[in-house]
């Protein structure tokens, strides 16, 4: 994917950070690195962006997504939702990483726990880590979920584009479901709760809990139980109305509130909440 097809989007994120260099390395090098074996994820090049804030991979939307996270700050547009020295933070659906190594650069002394079940995604996520120099970011190979177990991921050209059948849901009925998806790929993935996370890594609290999920937003905050009245902030993004409403209600009975953004954060931070525990202020 070369530089010229991004068009205007590019050319404004350049002015936008103040770009030291462009730096690419062979993509087949890349992912002998990254992957192994020469195979190419998506069917797309790999060329690595050496931006002044961060260096990343040219795959897919990652231009979108690091517009997103560094240049508009979907997910720190509040100051209560920068982190401070000594906190722990939840990265739920890390993805490629982005949000795990802004928290890094703006306070190194946290906790970070970046939770993603994609074995491709954790390589990528495991070397965006490394070429940025973050270190002490817990990869956790597992989706965060309201039950514990071995799921299946569908999915038929990327990620981004499938369903899960939770543990739960494999128990009960899923044989036709499954019969059903031969075109699709299937990826076994691990899940996991919140509660049973915490419980078993002896976590106290969560400061900042972010959550971008594609749509399982209630589940993982399901999977949190009563331990959702130790999370301090929620910054999470919610794909409906519905859901919105849904997770609002939800949080509402653990104390917490959203947070009302000004109007023209409103208008750019479209999909993203921001929630604070009444108890723990």
């Amino acid at each position: 994917m070369s530089i010229s097809q991004y068009g205007s989007l590019f050319k404004m994120i350049l002015r936008a950070r103040d770009v030291y260099t462009l730096s690419f390395t062979g993509s087949s090098l890349l992912k002998r690195k990254i992957f192994g074996t020469k195979r190419n994820l998506y069917s797309l090049n790999q060329k690595l962006l050496n931006f002044k804030d961060v260096k990343f991979l040219s795959y897919g939307d990652m231009i979108g997504i690091y517009k997103e996270i560094f240049v508009a700050e979907y997910l720190t547009a509040l100051d209560d939702f920068v982190p401070k020295k000594g906190d722990i933070i939840f990265d739920v659906g890390a993805g490629e990483g982005f949000y795990s190594i802004l928290m890094k650069q703006k306070v190194n002394d946290i906790s970070v726990y970046a939770f993603e079940p994609f074995p491709d995604i954790q390589k990528i996520l495991q070397y965006h880590l490394d070429v940025n120099g973050i270190n002490n970011v817990t990869i956790v190979p597992k989706a965060l979920y309201n039950n514990v177990g071995r799921g299946i991921y569908f999915f038929k050209h990327d990620y981004g584009n499938g369903f899960v059948l939770s543990p739960t849901e494999i128990d009960k009925n899923s044989l036709s479901t499954m019969a059903s998806c031969d075109s699709y790929t299937k990826i076994p993935i691990e899940f996991d709760t919140i509660y049973n996370f915490v419980q078993t890594m002896n976590i106290a609290r969560i400061d900042i809990l972010k959550v971008d999920v594609e749509g399982a937003e209630m589940k993982v905050l399901e999977g949190a139980k009563e331990f959702l009245s130790n999370v301090k902030k929620i910054v999470i993004e919610v794909h409906s109305t519905e859901l919105k409403e849904q997770v609002n209600r939800h949080l509402s009975e653990f104390g917490f509130n959203r947070i009302p953004l000004d109007t023209y954060k409103s208008w750019v931070i479209r999909g993203i909440d921001y929630y604070i525990n009444n108890t723990k202020t």
